[in-house]
């Protein structure tokens, strides 16, 4: 999945703002990580592990509220979002929503806070940069709980807003919400 991969994060409105250094070490240090129908990306309260790009497949964030037991359906999430940028910038951040494989194989790549880390000593404006991203992502949502730890970032041109209150979304918006 690298290939796709790599088309995506060129085509990704945030990824194209980051200077080139920036771009090149984080493309050389993306990992291939695949999931199953029904595996977990993310889980709601855990620690984020770092950022994944979608290549293929589709992913429900969930959410389950602190006084219900039941899990909500935020939105989708398709090839080119991504999630887990405030994991890069706090990795004591703790994940908001779950974020669970829908297809049959989900094919992503992913990027470590701990690459993040080694890239921050080398390239200190990224923190900035990932400040902004984090900020305008949360600046989009629709809910007044801000899920920060699952902001997504969008494909250029691919709607004017994102998922309802997830932080969720892609590159300037995704306008893909179920709920």
């Amino acid at each position: 999945p690298l290939f796709p991969a790599m088309l995506l994060f060129h085509a990704t409105r945030w990824f194209k703002d980051l200077n080139n250094n920036v771009r090149t070490f984080i493309a050389r240090h993306l990992q291939p990580k695949t999931f199953n129908m029904n595996d977990h990306l993310v889980q709601q309260n855990q620690l984020g592990l770092g950022l994944f790009i979608i290549v293929r497949g589709t992913c429900s964030v969930l959410r389950t509220e602190e006084d219900q037991d039941e899990m909500k359906k935020i939105t989708t999430l398709y090839p080119g979002h991504f999630l887990g940028i405030p994991s890069l910038v706090d990795p004591t951040d703790l994940t908001n929503a779950h974020v669970v494989a829908d297809s049959e194989k989900v094919e992503t790549v992913f990027f470590s806070h701990q690459e993040a880390n080694v890239l921050l000593a080398k390239e200190p404006t990224f923190r900035i940069e990932l400040k902004i991203e984090r900020q305008r992502q949360s600046a989009i949502t629709t809910n007044r709980r801000s899920l920060l730890t699952l902001d997504l970032g969008n494909m250029a041109g691919s709607g004017a807003g994102s998922g309802a209150g997830c932080g969720a979304g892609s590159g300037a918006g995704s306008g893909a919400t179920d709920g």
